[in-house]
């Protein structure tokens, strides 16, 4: 008895096994998992190589280290000798160190030391290299310095010279500078700077007219002319707040 409970138990799951491998396509599509659909976005999600990567940067810092010609017009109201230059210049570099020609002027028709005076002109020429420590826009800058400082003698002075072919005292001298700035890049192009102190020291007078002391009669006028002279050959002059607007070609 117990060996036909057992024929028929195997039976029954044999039956079973052979009922569900006879299943049609679409039942067996039924119990089958969908796949999913979306598509994947290649063309976003492909990230650049290293080698891409390496040639960018490679190109931003050439560019950063290439030297490149820039040109700025600058402005200087507390100036010595006389306040309110104004100039140009054109620089030469890097973002590490600049080297640079510029030129001030101002030009005053007052009478400024004594009465009578006429007008005074003060310029200057300085070739100079800037330094950039730290790569930034701090910087400070040293060279040379040539400086003329021109009177021209109004009537107070020339009614009492006797035999002046000139009325014109004017001092030309060369000497050292040295100053402190910030140059800030305002696009890819435009620069904006401001030199907080500059210092002008006179080393040697090139060049001194004072045909007006040898020719006038009156000895006060000629002490007074002399102190210019002196004063302007020996008195180290500054600048403070310049201010420069410029553009890198």
């Amino acid at each position: 008895m117990k060996i036909l409970i057992l024929c028929l138990i195997y039976s029954f799951n044999v039956y079973s096994q052979v009922d569900s491998l006879q299943q049609t396509p679409e039942e067996n599509k039924d119990q089958l998992q969908p796949l999913p659909t979306e598509r994947v976005d290649l063309e976003k999600n492909i990230m650049p190589s290293p080698l891409e990567e390496d040639k960018k940067q490679a190109l931003e810092l050439i560019n950063m280290d290439s030297k490149k010609w820039s040109a700025y017009g600058s402005y200087s109201y507390f100036d010595t000798w006389l306040p309110g230059k104004m100039g140009a210049s054109a620089t030469y570099g890097d973002k590490d160190r600049t080297y640079e020609l510029a030129f001030q002027t101002a030009r005053y028709g007052l009478d400024i030391f004594v009465s009578g005076l006429g007008s005074i002109t003060d310029s200057r020429i300085h070739l100079t290299t800037r330094s950039f420590p730290w790569s930034g826009s701090f910087n400070y800058q040293y060279g040379i310095v040539y400086n003329s400082f021109q009177v021209k003698l109004g009537d107070s002075f020339t009614a009492s010279a006797v035999g002046a072919s000139v009325d014109v005292l004017k001092v030309q001298s060369i000497g050292a500078m040295w100053g402190l700035g910030n140059r800030f890049k305002i696009s890819k192009s435009f620069r904006m700077g401001v030199d907080w102190f500059k210092i002008f020291v006179p080393l040697k007078v090139l060049n001194k007219q004072d045909d007006y002391i040898d020719s006038t009669t009156d000895a006060n006028k000629k002490s007074d002319a002399k102190d210019v002279i002196d004063i302007l050959s020996k008195t180290p002059t500054f600048s403070l707040l310049h201010l420069e607007l410029g553009y890198q070609f």
